[in-house]
């Protein structure tokens, strides 16, 4: 998870609105708010006055960090930091200790590596996982007599990318970016994007290889932007957009550079990201994730076991938000009726991206309920993914309660998760994925429709799963599907999966 973001303006400041490139930068992450609800994080570059990297970070969301619900200091904080560049993070944290406000703050991004070198100097975000972090802890311990302060990947790579820029910058009297990235990934494992920019203003985005964290730019006459999905872009008016491949790196200084650096042996995108964490007005890749979800759910009607038996008593009900497409051509296929009684709150957060001591809090508010429409009706309830089952289980028990249905019967359209993820999504050890202990899903299926007090419950089969991909044109040897499979695109996601327990 995580989202992050960068702009830069091609214009003087006149020609643009107030705050400059900040202006642009809150419209972005805003679009990337459901990506990271703990904290926000901007960093702006002028060259007026000698000032260089500015910036500012907030506990909570990006209009908190932004002042929005006042108007006149929301003005303020935009002039106060105006620049012609800037960079900003909305972060979901899979590493780190953070528990009171101040270690949120300290672990909250961009990060910033000073220096009295502006060349040397840069602010660093980024969107996933170092399955290797301890090894590149006790490396840079060793070898560099570093010992970070947080336990957060970004500061390791931050120490990485710095002592790298110093070599470079002694041999060249230039840094050479790409010869610093085509470094830092002989080094690495996991799955990353990332956004440099250095105290000149130059904006420097690299997306890991195998590539299974998004990443994508473009520009028009006015601004050039980078961002984790589309919809950043599509939010300042950048219509045209391109995907960075695995292992590829793009430079703005003036104008736009393109590399593709240690040659990429192909691509391994986090399916995840469409099943779940993209934006619906979002393209990855290619592949629109509205196109993704409205496909599974015609799949899942294709499927359906009840299919023969249906009638006007079967009513399709999605959890908001991101199984209304899926619900939607679901029911379409299926000739039956679709209502949303299942109403989201716009100010709760996403389970998925809580911690377990705010889940259950978060499920008490975070859903209420349109009675009448579903009373003594046959409810299938569309679910983009179970995973840990705590927010279906509680889901399904407030519409039983709720809505007084005759029967309840979930539908979910993502595959059993078995096995951890390491490279950015937050499940990372086998006992918090209630598939685990199930390799049979006939076994799992039915020992959740009693563990949730429904009339049944079905995944989308794995094989099913990659043929919606396979029909939309991206063929699953691109997919990381690691946590479906137990089978890793890296090295080391492997080595760490034999290594935890599993029972």
């Amino acid at each position: 998870m995580c989202g992050i973001a960068a702009v830069a303006l091609k214009k003087p400041d006149s020609y643009h609105s107030n705050g400059g490139a900040l202006y642009y930068l809150h419209l972005m992450l805003n679009e990337l708010q459901h990506r990271g609800q703990e904290t926000a994080g901007f960093f702006t570059f002028s060259a007026k006055n000698g000032k260089t990297l500015e910036g500012k970070k907030s506990i909570g969301k990006v209009n908190n960090l932004f002042l929005a619900d006042n108007f006149n200091e929301n003005k303020r904080l935009l002039e106060e930091y105006s620049g012609i560049r800037a960079t900003g993070h909305v972060r979901y944290a899979t590493s780190g200790s953070s528990k009171t406000e101040k270690e949120l703050l300290n672990e909250a991004q961009p990060f910033y590596f000073r220096s009295g070198n502006p060349n040397r100097r840069f602010v660093l975000q980024w969107n996933g996982n170092l399955a290797n972090f301890d090894y590149l802890k006790k490396y840079l311990n060793e070898e560099y007599n570093i010992y970070p302060e947080t336990n957060v990947d970004t500061e390791i790579l931050m120490y990485l990318i710095s002592n790298d820029i110093e070599e470079n910058y002694k041999r060249h009297e230039e840094i050479k970016y790409r010869e610093v990235f085509s470094r830092l990934h002989e080094n690495i494992d996991g799955g990353l994007s990332m956004i440099l920019m250095n105290g000149l203003g130059d904006i420097i985005a690299y997306r890991g290889r195998p590539g299974i964290m998004p990443l994508c730019y473009g520009e028009n006459d006015d601004l050039f932007a980078v961002a984790s999905e589309t919809c950043a872009l599509s939010k300042i008016g950048i219509k045209n957009y391109t995907s960075f491949k695995p292992g590829e790196i793009v430079i703005y200084k003036d104008s736009t550079e393109s590399y593709l650096i240690n040659e990429s042996n192909g691509m391994n995108a986090c399916f995840f990201q469409w099943v779940y964490f993209a934006r619906i007005t979002s393209i990855l890749d290619n592949l629109g994730v509205n196109s993704l979800r409205e496909k599974l759910g015609e799949k899942l009607a294709e499927i359906e076991p009840l299919r023969n038996v249906i009638d006007n008593s079967y009513v399709i009900v999605p959890v908001p938000d991101t199984s209304i497409p899926a619900a939607r051509s679901m029911a379409k296929e299926l000739q039956i009726s679709y209502e949303e009684v299942v109403i989201k709150n716009s100010q709760a957060g996403r389970t998925f991206i809580e911690k377990n001591d705010k889940r259950d809090v978060l499920m008490k508010t975070k859903y209420s309920f349109i009675p009448g429409k579903t009373e003594n009706k046959k409810i299938i309830l569309v679910e983009d993914s179970i995973v840990r089952g705590n927010t279906i289980g509680a889901l399904a028990r407030n519409i039983k309660e709720e809505l007084n249905p005759l029967e309840i019967h979930i539908r979910s359209t993502c595959p059993p998760i078995i096995s951890p993820c390491y490279y950015g999504t937050d499940y990372p050890t086998f006992l918090e994925l209630i598939a685990h202990n199930y390799p049979n899903t006939v076994e799992l299926e039915n020992y959740l429709t009693e563990k949730f007090n429904v009339d049944s419950v079905m995944y989308m089969p794995l094989e099913k799963l990659i043929d919606v991909f396979n029909t939309l044109g991206f063929p699953d040897k691109r997919l990381c599907i690691a946590c479906l499979t137990g089978s890793y695109p890296t090295k080391e996601g492997n080595r760490r999966s034999r290594e935890l327990p599993q029972r």
